[in-house]
């Protein structure tokens, strides 16, 4: 069965951002992950160092921990963790407060999906109410949301991006689109 289960969640604090991603298999393996804690320069475009900014602190491992809200296969509150090679961690609690559908850029449309090329001047559109939006549709499973994220006494802002199709055997997903239960 055709499987694909990603998270990536760019947040920001005040004095510092932190970066997370990762793509698991369907047994719960995370076969790619990504963990970054990266200074914020208040100075101006000048301060900010080239292409990798020498503050900036990788991470060996991440974890995350999400509570779905049942029937769906959207977040209702999720942690997640980066792990250093000395075994640190950075938790960081993140608190949705607004859910933005991809399909609203064009991933999953049939005919201006993402990325599709039609024409230089080729224009389309597409609406949709939310209220009607059908929660397992596979239209309407990769998504994005702005978060609250709590780190320690910190608090900041950032996106959650979710997207999960097929079995995940540690959030009990067994089939293509069975929701949360």
């Amino acid at each position: 069965m055709p499987q694909v289960f990603f998270l990536w969640a760019p947040l920001y604090f005040e004095e510092r951002c932190t970066y997370f991603g990762c793509f698991d298999d369907a047994s719960g393996y995370s076969w790619h992950q990504d963990g970054a804690l990266v200074p914020v320069h208040d100075d101006g475009p000048q301060t900010i160092p080239g292409v990798m900014d020498p503050a900036t602190v990788t991470y060996r491992r991440i974890e995350h921990d999400i509570e779905y809200i049942p029937g769906t296969r959207r977040a209702r509150a999720a942690r997640i963790a980066l792990v250093g090679a000395d075994a640190s961690r950075v938790e960081i609690d993140l608190e949705p407060l607004l859910t933005f559908r991809m399909r609203g850029l064009g991933y999953t449309h049939p005919v201006w999906g993402h990325g599709r090329w039609h024409d230089e001047l080729a224009l389309g559109h597409d609406h949709f109410a939310v209220d009607d939006v059908v929660p397992m549709a596979i239209e309407n499973q990769h998504i994005q949301q702005v978060v609250r994220a709590r780190c320690g006494n910190d608090v900041g802002i950032g996106v959650f991006e979710q997207i999960a199709f097929g079995p995940h055997a540690r959030y009990g997903f067994k089939e293509m689109l069975d929701p949360a239960r």
